[in-house]
């Protein structure tokens, strides 16, 4: 028996009682009537956690920690670590060769946190000194 017709019977139960005049009767009706809503409320909320852990647990196996960033697998695009473990939203990096460095630094737009990725390049980033 689901929801709407549980509803349906409360109906039928509410129509029976607007006949008789057992205000006792109507009164725990209504109560019933708002209980039904309140679990309908309820279930869907559930059911939207339900489909969004579901989610999680699908991106969580995409993805790939390497070199301070995570990467959906077969992909090379950096993501923001910062921002995925605090939001679980995905930031695609910047990447950048800084002054004096030999490694590429990633930095994300959405938090401004920078990191190096260990990741080698072979840019002159001497300005010719």
């Amino acid at each position: 028996m689901g929801y709407s017709d549980l509803k349906e019977l409360l109906k039928d139960a509410k129509n029976l009682a607007t006949g008789a005049n057992d205000l006792q009767l109507k009164s725990i009706l209504l109560d019933i009537q708002d209980r039904v809503y309140e679990l309908q409320e309820e279930n869907r909320e559930l059911k939207n956690e339900i489909h969004e852990l579901e989610n999680d647990k699908i991106l969580n196996s995409q993805l790939e920690y390497k070199n301070n960033a995570y990467y959906k697998k077969g992909e090379k695009t950096p993501y923001c670590s910062k921002c995925y473990e605090a939001d679980k939203v995905l930031i695609s990096m910047q990447t950048n060769a800084a002054i004096y460095s030999t490694t590429w630094t990633f930095s994300c737009p959405n938090c401004k946190n920078e990191y190096d990725s260990g990741l080698e390049h072979h840019i002159d980033t001497t300005l010719g000194f």
